[in-house]
């Protein structure tokens, strides 16, 4: 009560209408509520659970069992000299262009709780190292929304040169880091880290897909409510209708922006989705936010930069696009777009939901004794 006290007063009433405004939407537009959490749900089973866990498993693995610092070994020059990060944080670049949103997220987290870097360099981590995945670009995005590969590999090269040159860019700000490092913690034995890591990467879906059918739900209530056309109509003035409907969209959740923009023509679509992407959606902000929200980072930087990364990714994509004859992929947009759903993997992905649940439930309030508690059992399961 006493820190409540000190806020704000208008932040206190912003809340407060905000809450409002939602529970009486939610009254108002039951169905338009409950079909968009039925939606974020679909996205969560059909495509985000099957495509990320396995990748956030992975991150967890490799940081926990010290592999990671194996696997980084070989990029140590561009990661001292150029990103001027430690040597130790290779791996964590490489996979964040690789894993998807989270995944460097988590992996960042990681590298802390280990003490391998320290507040600073993990909020300068976070400004490039949140990106989406060569699944959502190639498969999703370029595949099933443009109907082209060619697209969606164009989209995944544009990314990681813009991740690269804003690394590059806040590394010129920072001297090489001394290998004279603080101790970091010991790393887990193999058996110990697979299992921290399973129960990690379930907790971190389970977080990451809450806020997609959160935000789901939230963009089908202003959908039904008018308020999304309100919002387009009044932003049309200062830019063409279909350009900023897909922006509008894609604020809130990346891939409900993306299909918007497919409907435009090839130039347009393409490079709209090259800068929704990189923005990755308030969906995706707060997934990141709340996988590093024990380590209370400044976050400015990190939302400074989904601005620069998408501008940047959008001109480089665009400068792609343009070196290549239209002719080649006009063709790719005769159909309508599309999101393509595999249901085959809804059973298997309710079923991680479910396990998820049951970790969540099987936790303590602290943190670090759920983590200490995790690592003692997994040690007596394996003895």
């Amino acid at each position: 009560m006493k820190k409540f006290g000190h806020s704000k007063p208008m932040k206190i009433f912003l809340i407060l209408l905000a809450a409002g405004a939602l529970c009486t939407g939610i009254l108002l537009y039951p169905q338009s509520s409950a079909q968009g959490a039925r939606d974020g749900l679909t996205l969560c089973a059909g495509i985000v659970i099957p495509s990320l866990f396995p990748f956030v498993v992975l991150a967890c693995f490799l940081t926990n069992s010290g592999l990671g610092e194996l696997i980084s070994r070989p990029f140590s020059p561009i990661t001292r000299y150029i990103l001027k990060l430690p040597s130790s944080c290779g791996c964590a670049v490489i996979m964040s262009m690789l894993g998807g949103y989270p995944v460097g997220a988590k992996m960042i987290s990681g590298l802390l709780e280990q003490k391998k870097i320290d507040k600073a360099q993990a909020s300068r981590m976070l400004c490039f190292c949140v990106n989406a995945g060569p699944a959502f670009l190639i498969g999703t995005v370029g595949l099933f929304m443009l109907h082209s590969t060619a697209l969606g590999v164009i989209l995944l090269v544009s990314q990681i040169l813009s991740s690269l040159l804003i690394g590059t860019f806040l590394g010129l700000f920072h001297k090489v880091p001394s290998k004279n490092e603080a101790k970091p913690t010991p790393p887990m034995t193999i058996p110990v880290a697979f299992v921290e890591s399973v129960c990690g990467g379930a907790s971190s879906m389970f977080t990451v897909s809450a806020f997609i059918v959160f935000l789901s739900a939230v963009t089908s209530l202003l959908t039904a409510s008018g308020w999304m056309d309100f919002f387009c109509q009044k932003l049309s003035s200062f830019a063409d209708g279909a350009i900023v409907t897909p922006l509008v969209y894609g604020f809130l959740e990346v891939t409900q922006g993306c299909l918007q923009s497919a409907q435009n023509d090839v130039l347009t679509a393409f490079t709209l989705c090259s800068i929704l992407v990189s923005f990755s959606s308030v969906s995706i902000i707060c997934q990141v936010i709340a996988l590093i929200k024990d380590h209370h980072l400044n976050l400015l930087p990190f939302l400074i930069s989904r601005l620069a990364h998408a501008a940047i990714t959008g001109i480089i994509a665009h400068l792609i696009l343009r070196a290549v004859p239209l002719a080649l992929i006009s063709a790719a947009f005769e159909s309508s777009p599309r999101l393509a759903i595999s249901y085959g993997n809804i059973p298997a992905a309710v079923c991680i939901l479910l396990l998820c649940a049951v970790l969540l439930l099987s936790l303590s309030p602290t943190s670090g004794e759920v983590r200490k508690s995790r690592s003692k059992a997994a040690k007596n399961m394996i003895e």
